[in-house]
């Protein structure tokens, strides 16, 4: 019951979505129920406490209108929760072991005395000049594989990646809607049923009987006593068994 308190004052958490009808339909709703469940309780009572019913319902209803309109709805804001921090993992990814190049030694090709040419006559034999070129080649493939390991001593770190934030899902029933069109279902019910009970007192008021002299003398002197300016017009129905006083 305390925590109604706060809400039915205006102070209550207001969202982006959050209406100012709707909560003022809310607290119309609440009190109609407060009223009813009382009149519920007493209606074996006095009747003058359902007036009392009545009347401090009537009052309610026009202190909250007036509340509603001289104070607005105060927004209180809420400290947002931060997110958790990233959790680094490093992982150590094994550097494959190069083998090392030995360049392929090519023995030099010695002629003999009889197969010596002059430098002039000397052709260019196209097996060394492959053989230079490939050993070459292999140097420095070897050059550039080792300035491209890192030493065995240092780590690798692995820079954490992003946590994968899961983006709420939209849901297609809006809540605001559903709850105005469950207040109207209810509030027309309601109406549904006053109205069927004003038609059926005035077919009873129609359908009845002047009371008798006695009876129309006996509601003179109560409304002298009273100090009633207006005339009561008595009459008698078979239709309900109390006293009703209607118009």
């Amino acid at each position: 019951m305390m925590s109604l308190i706060p809400w039915f004052s205006q102070s209550q958490f207001v969202g982006d979505e959050t209406h100012a009808w709707l909560i003022l339909l809310d607290k119309i709703t609440l009190l109609l129920i407060v009223a009813w469940t009382l009149r519920f309780i007493v209606r074996k009572a006095n009747p003058r406490y359902a007036v009392f019913i009545w009347r401090a319902l009537a009052g309610s209803l026009c202190l909250l209108l007036v509340w509603t309109i001289t104070f607005p709805t105060v927004k209180i804001p809420l400290p947002l929760l931060s997110p958790e921090e990233p959790v680094e993992v490093v992982a150590v990814v094994p550097l494959p072991e190069l083998a090392p190049v030995v360049p392929e030694m090519v023995e030099p090709v010695i002629a003999s005395e009889d197969d010596a040419l002059s430098p002039i006559e000397l052709p260019i034999m196209e097996s060394e000049f492959e053989a230079e070129w490939e050993s070459r080649e292999h140097a420095k493939v070897a050059a550039v594989a080792s300035a491209e390991i890192e030493p065995a001593g240092v780590t690798p770190v692995v820079e954490p990646e992003p946590p994968a934030v899961d983006e709420p899902q939209q849901s297609s029933m809006s809540w605001p809607p559903l709850l105005f069109s469950l207040w109207i279902a209810v509030s027309g019910l309601m109406l549904l049923r006053l109205g069927m009970g004003l038609i059926r007192l005035n077919r009873v008021v129609r359908n009845a009987t002047p009371a008798s002299a006695d009876l129309t003398e006996e509601a003179a002197r109560i409304r002298a006593r009273l100090g009633i300016q207006r005339s009561i017009d008595v009459r008698v129905s078979d239709e309900i068994s109390i006293p009703l006083l209607t118009g």
